[in-house]
Formats: structure tokens, C-alpha cells, sequence
């Protein structure tokens, strides 16, 4: 029997472990550091810094976060598409969240 007891509701609280990398890192936590952009849009990257990351990930149109996939790279903006598991548990949340790479003092980029 374990001395210290569970907090109540902790084991709805619990999350399973996510992946590691580039996929294991939810939209909420991501900071755009920064964007590259090509003549071809396919080449368009953007780069991605993540708390307890050791390195910056580099992600393109297509790759996949936790809880969403990167739907188009544009120099000032980056544009995620939500995943069904992410917008099912609210229907006002948003399929698509646009991110500023330089937002303006002040303004909330998340």
C-alpha cells in the first residue's frame, strides 16, 4: 500500500507520453524562431524552438506536430492545420491556428 496518497483526479490529468521530436511537440508550445523562404514553395522551412529541446527542429509544409501539421510556410506568417484529436474535445477551438514570425510588442502570438 503506498503511504502517500493519488491526488483526486489525477489520473484524468495524466498524458500519455509523447513521441520524441519534431512530433512530440504541441502548437501551443512551439516558437517560431524563424522562417526560410524559396522561389518553389515546397523549399519553404520553418524553424522551430520547443522548451527542454536541445536543437531547433526544422519542419515543412506537410510535417506533423503533436497536435497538428504544418499547412503552409509565408515569410511573416505560418499557418498549422489542427488535428481531429486536438479540435474534437472543444468545437470552438480553431482548425487552423496562423502564427506571426515577428509579432509586434505586445501582441499575444499564441
Amino acid at each position: 500500500m503506498n503511504p502517500v496518497p493519488k491526488p483526486k483526479g489525477a489520473a484524468a490529468a495524466l498524458e500519455p507520453p509523447r513521441p520524441p521530436g519534431l512530433k512530440g511537440v504541441a502548437v501551443r508550445e512551439a516558437l517560431i524562431a524563424g522562417v526560410v523562404t524559396s522561389k518553389e514553395p515546397q523549399m519553404n522551412v520553418v524553424i522551430i524552438s520547443a522548451p527542454g529541446a536541445r536543437a531547433p527542429y526544422f519542419a515543412h509544409v506537410g510535417d506533423e506536430l503533436y497536435d497538428a501539421v504544418v499547412k503552409s510556410i509565408k515569410l511573416d506568417t505560418v499557418t498549422f492545420a489542427l488535428t481531429a484529436s486536438a479540435s474534437e474535445g472543444d468545437p470552438k477551438m480553431p482548425r487552423e491556428i496562423v502564427r506571426k514570425v515577428r509579432p509586434t510588442p505586445g501582441e499575444n502570438n499564441k
